[in-house]
Parts: C-alpha cells; structure tokens; sequence
C-alpha cells in the first residue's frame, strides 16, 4: 500500500488520543509522589514491566513474579520477555520501551486495519466509516451512568473491558497491539490467498498463528472462524481452499497441546488457570455496551452479502464464534472479545448506508454518537489523573527501595509488602514478590491474610527473602517489630528493607 498522507495522519492522531490520559499521568507527578506508568489496569502494568525487566536480564521463558513458589517455566506470554530481549542492549529506560512498543505495535494494528478494509470495501468512504468505527465505537455506556441503572454491580463495559474496544486496547498494552496486527494480516493473506492461491501466504498465516499463540495462547481461533467464513462462499467452486484451512489448523495443533498441558496438567500453572477468571457479565451488559451498534449492524447484514459475501461471511463468523465463547464454559471468556468492534463496525456502516438520505447526510454525528463513550473516556481519565488518585500514585519512596534492590539483591528473591507497594516493587526493581496480584499470586486470598496477619504483629510467612516496610506499611500498621533473626539492610527517608541476618 502507498503512502497515504490521510491514514498517516489519522494514525497518528488516534495515538496522541489514546496517550493522554498516560502522558497526563506523568506530568502530574511530583517530588514526592510517582505516576504508576497505567491510567487503567496497573496491576497487569506491573506484571508486564516485571516481565520486560525479565527479559531484559535474559530469561526467555515466563515465570511468575508475583507468587513465591517454585515452578516450571512457560514458553507462553512471551511479549514482554521478547520485548525486554530487544532492549538487552539499548537498555532503555522500561517504562520508554513499554511506550515506544505500544505507539509502534497500534501503528501497526490501525494500518493493516486499513490495509484489509480497503481489500474487503474499495469504497473510500465505505472503508473509512468502518476504519473509524471499528476504532471508536462503544456504547451507551454513559446512558446508563447518567441515569444511574446497571443491571447489577457492574459498572457498564465500555468504561473498563479493555479487550472489547479497540481504541482502549491500544492505549493501554502494546501486546493487544500485536495481536491484533497479526489477526489482521492473517485475514489480508487469506484474502489474497483466495485470489491468486500462492502457498506461501498459508506459511506466512501460519507463522503469524504461531507467533499468536506464543503471546495469546486462545485468541486466533477467532482468526480460524473468519477465514472459514470468508471460504464459504467460494468453497463449492473452489474445493482446494478447504486443504489450506486444514494446514493451517494442523499448523496450531502442537502449540495448542503444548498449551493445554501446561495450563492444567501443571500443578501450578493448573493453581494459575483456575484463578485467572476473566468471566462474561450478563447479556444485557453487551447490548448497552456496544448499544446502537446491534441495531444498524442487522440493518446492514444484507447489503454486506451483497457488497462482498466473503467478507461479510467472515466478519458474521467472528460475531458468532467471538460471543459464543464468551458465555462458554471456560474462565476466560471475556478475552475472546479482542477486536470485536471491527466485525460490528463492518455490518454498522453498510447498515448506516440504509437509513433515510437525511440521517446519511449527518454521517459525522452518526460516528460520533456512535463513539460517544470513547470520547468521554479519555477526557474524563485525563482529568481524574490530575487529581491523582491513589491507586495509579506511589510515594517516591518505593523508587528508592527499588534502586537499591536492583543493586544489591538477587532477581529471583522473594519480597514480601502490601499488595500496592508489592506491585511498584516487582515492576521497579524486577525481582518477585510474596503477593501482589489477583491472578498472578497462587493462592491470593490465603496470601493475602498471610501478609496482613504478619504486619499486624503475626507470623512471618516462609520463602521470604525481604520484608519492605515503607509509607504504605507505616501507615496501616504502624511500629512494627523487630522480626527475630532479621536486621534492617537499607533505609531511606520513610522506608526499610529487612533481610535475614545471616544473608550477606
């Protein structure tokens, strides 16, 4: 595709969106106080810069940074360890390399975007209503916070399931930026391979599964389900394409098992997989998360058949597979959402092309009412960061407990702190942590007592190496004792390390 001077623009644009509210983070930082790195979502944030900070010392499988037991590691969720490997040498800064990965990646995602809606929609207009759409779309989720109904202790989806709308992918982590960048390439090689059969496009859909599931081990199986659909309309004229589909089935299969096997015949990787339960909320939560969308999108399923079966075909079959395993009996249903705003956006726009000429006429009001949460959100994130709330802040001092462990301390010793302190640590100085995270802590809420009962004056738990007592600790347990057998290894201001008295 040549240069085009619009989609540049665009591109650019919708990343200086999306960055406000982080950029906002950082200036509002002070001598005393840190920006966390995330406007949303700290606690992945620090699980994915604790694993970039991995890589960045060589590791090149995944291990668990914030739980204390022993495991295997897993040649899964490798982005960050990839993305830490790159910067061996540069040594970036972390929290600059997370950045440059996320503009680079969303470069990547909102251009093969373009790339394959201008395949499927040769219409100019056509392809950028859906090209915006599919970017900004959400739903009436502002509705229903001004007249204060939810249908149950849920906020609405479009303020917090990240996974679901593309802008909000995209400004958060870079690796829902690859993944959709390899999702949508695959789809231009399918396409492309149904018009001139060249093999080597089925090899090179085949790498980009592969280099899918080395990150997102579930999601390209909504890939599979378009490219079937996009088949099916040419399958009984063009028998050999049903060949190609099942190479690359075959092609996913070692991954798959290999994934499979670790996740639930592991014990602690099976410990990890019972917790990471990322469940669908009621039905009713997506028919006002993606809000006007469901009408005009039917409104618009004939006239895509009839623009261009394949496509139309492909982007029902991601609809259909996407929620279907998003209320399957699995605990991750909602991750199967990534990108689902393309698929609606595809039926949304031809459905906009239906209505009355004098709504057509207003099609800039239609995407902005049709985007009208997204455009709440940022602002309303960039304004909240200004007061700078608690759960994106930390006190300096953790900065300074993290430099001194990065110097004196071995990157597999376990550290034990208050969840949030816990998370600033692991993120900071890359070494593990007692517990910190919901997901990523086995046996989180046993953990969590453990560390709590500690402070409050209890037993200290086993497979500690350092205990941090800084403004977080003194604040919820002030004047904690001398641990027996324990000296204070280094101080600042408002913090403490305590290590063994043997250790050296």
């Amino acid at each position: 595709m040549k240069f085009n001077p619009r989609l540049f623009s665009a591109i650019l644009g919708i990343l200086l969106f999306s960055s406000l509210p982080t950029w906002s983070g950082y200036l509002a930082q002070t001598p005393q106080t840190r920006f966390s790195g995330a406007y949303f979502d700290p606690q992945d944030y620090a699980v994915h810069l604790s694993m970039l900070r991995a890589g960045m010392r060589g590791e090149t499988a995944y291990t668990f940074k914030f739980t204390s037991e022993e495991h295997s590691p897993g040649f899964t969720r490798l982005f960050y360890l990839a993305l830490g490997a790159a910067n061996r040498f540069p040594q970036l800064e972390p929290r600059l390399v997370f950045e440059l990965a996320r503009w680079a990646w969303g470069a990547a995602a909102l251009w093969s975007l373009f790339a394959l809606l201008r395949r499927w929609l040769p219409e100019k207009r056509t392809h950028w209503n859906v090209f915006w759409l599919a970017v900004g779309a959400s739903g009436l989720g502002w509705l229903q916070l001004m007249a204060g109904w939810t249908p149950g202790p849920i906020s609405p989806i479009d303020f917090w399931l990240i996974d679901a709308y593309l802008l909000f992918s995209l400004s958060l982590f870079p690796h829902f930026a690859f993944t959709l960048t390899a999702l949508f390439l695959s789809l231009i090689q399918f396409h492309d391979y149904l018009k001139d059969r060249l093999p080597w496009r089925l090899a090179l859909i085949a790498s980009f599964a592969l280099l899918t599931q080395f990150v997102n081990p579930i999601i390209f199986i909504v890939a599979d389900a378009t490219m079937l659909g996009m088949a099916l309309p040419r399958l009984r004229q063009t028998p050999w394409i049903l060949a190609g589909l099942l190479f690359l089935a075959a092609a996913q299969v070692p991954l798959l098992v290999y994934n499979w096997q670790l996740l639930t015949l592991d014990p602690v990787w099976r410990q990890f997989t019972l917790q990471n339960e990322t469940l669908s909320p009621a039905p009713l939560y997506y028919l006002w998360g993606f809000g006007l969308m469901w009408p005009l999108a039917a409104l618009g399923l004939k006239t895509a058949w009839q623009r261009s079966p394949s496509a139309a075909c492909g982007m029902g079959f991601w609809l259909l597979t996407a929620f279907a395993l998003a209320y399957a009996p699995f605990a991750i249903q909602r991750r199967f959402l990534l990108g689902i705003t393309l698929p609606l956006a595809f039926f949304t726009s031809l459905g906009i092309e239906n209505l009355p000429s004098a709504l057509r006429r207003r099609q800039a009001f239609l995407l902005g009412t049709l985007s009208f949460s997204t455009l709440l959100f940022f602002p309303l994130n960039v304004a909240s960061i200004r007061a700078q709330p608690e759960k994106l802040f930390y006190p300096v001092a953790l900065d300074e407990a993290s430099q001194w462990l990065r110097q004196n301390a071995q990157h597999q010793q376990v550290i034990l702190a208050s969840e949030r302190s816990a998370q600033i640590l692991a993120q900071e100085s890359g070494l593990r942590v007692y517990a910190g995270h919901e997901m990523e802590t086995l046996h989180y809420a046993q953990k969590t007592v453990e560390v709590e009962t500690f402070y409050a004056g209890g037993i200290l738990p086993d497979s500690v190496d350092w205990i941090f007592y800084g403004p977080e600790e003194q604040s919820r347990w002030p004047g904690l004792p001398s641990p027996p057998g324990w000296r204070i290894a280094a101080q600042g201001k408002n913090w403490q390390l305590w290590q063994p008295q043997a250790s050296n």
